[in-house]
């Protein structure tokens, strides 16, 4: 997974959110079963702390793409 934590989301340009916390926490939560990274921007700038979440290798053979 994804997390933006860049100039739209991870920045005071969404106010009323601890973004290192969001991000900690998001790591707690899936474990194991996933990895979670920062990235600058993965775009969707709009939908402001967005998260890209592909799909596993059987998800892709059967033509999924990230969401």
């Amino acid at each position: 997974m994804t997390m933006c934590h860049g100039c739209c989301c991870g920045a005071p340009t969404v106010p009323g959110l601890d973004h290192a916390t969001q991000l900690r926490e998001l790591r707690q939560a899936v474990g194991r079963a996933a990895k979670v990274r920062g990235t600058d921007c993965p775009d969707g700038c709009e939908r402001a702390n967005a998260i890209v979440v592909p799909p596993s290798t059987p998800g892709r053979q059967a033509a999924g793409r990230p969401q």
